[in-house]
């Protein structure tokens, strides 16, 4: 393991094939069971089934069975569907922990969050700087922190914005997002003839944040406030070019183009303001 590398934000897993994402599995978990007062069965099995999948699949040791009781215990009661939704990314950090030989750090023990969701920036440092010597790259479950209720969910997305503070508190120059598609110059279901945009900067990939939903627009906020580079790197296809995108825009260089990317729609009125 690069020891340049502080942290692995890991989200839930996600669409396959058939079968939705795990998170939206949770939600929908938790919303049944808390109205029925009775834990909905079917979507029970159906989230077991696909968590112990993945971990045969796999050949793992871990046991995911301690996971699946708290969702079981959970899941009924309408105070605890932020825990019960976090946890997969909780799975995942466990699975990836395993893969690579790494520790867990649970956010909660060091990403306070405010009733809104931003960050509590002085006890979070404080956490933060504590924390870090112990060692030296961990696994950290995006999505949640610590909130002044105790575990608190951020919006849908942002493991992105879990991973920008993490960067903006270690001081890294850099955070890559492994996602399964690459940042184009139009979407390829509506255009031929696309190409990868190879280099942008992040005041132009907030627009196009915004369009294609790759990367969450208040994280790529943090990481243009913060002089930090983003690499978007498609895992689905190793052999797609990577995505660049660096703080604050540059001159053209003779390999840039003047046009990005078509990014709008018919009837839309966006108002963005800026914070930095």
């Amino acid at each position: 393991m690069d020891e340049a590398i502080v942290a692995i934000i890991v989200s839930a897993p996600g669409e396959a094939r058939d079968q939705e994402k795990v998170t939206a599995l949770l939600r929908k978990l938790c919303k049944t069971s808390a109205e029925r007062g009775e834990l909905n069965g079917e979507l029970y099995t159906k989230l077991e089934r696909r968590l112990v999948h993945i971990v045969r699949k796999l050949r793992l040791r871990y046991d995911p069975n301690s996971l699946l009781a708290e969702i079981r215990e959970r899941a009924i009661i309408e105070a605890e569907a932020d825990f019960v939704i976090s946890r997969g990314e909780v799975f995942s950090a466990h699975v990836l922990a395993e893969i690579l030989d790494l520790p867990i750090l649970d956010p909660q023990k060091f990403l306070f969050l405010t009733q809104t969701g931003t960050l509590r920036e002085t006890k979070t440092r404080e956490s933060w700087s504590t924390i870090k010597s112990l060692f030296l790259t961990v696994i950290v479950p995006g999505f949640f922190g610590e909130g002044p209720e105790g575990l608190m969910l951020l919006p849908p997305g942002s493991s992105d914005r879990t991973a920008a503070w993490v960067a903006q508190l270690s001081g890294a120059t850099t955070v890559v997002k492994l996602t399964n598609t690459s940042i184009r110059t139009a979407d390829p279901r509506l255009v031929t003839g696309t190409r990868v945009i190879k280099r942008t900067d992040l005041g132009t990939f907030r627009y196009l944040a915004d369009a294609s939903g790759v990367v969450e627009p208040f994280s790529a906020r943090i990481l243009k406030r913060h002089g930090i580079t983003l690499r978007v790197v498609n895992s689905s296809d190793p052999n797609d070019p990577h995505t660049l995108v660096i703080p604050n825009a540059g001159p053209l260089s003779n390999d840039d183009k003047a046009v990005v990317s078509i990014a709008g729609r018919h009837n839309i009125t966006i108002l963005m303001v800026d914070d930095y």
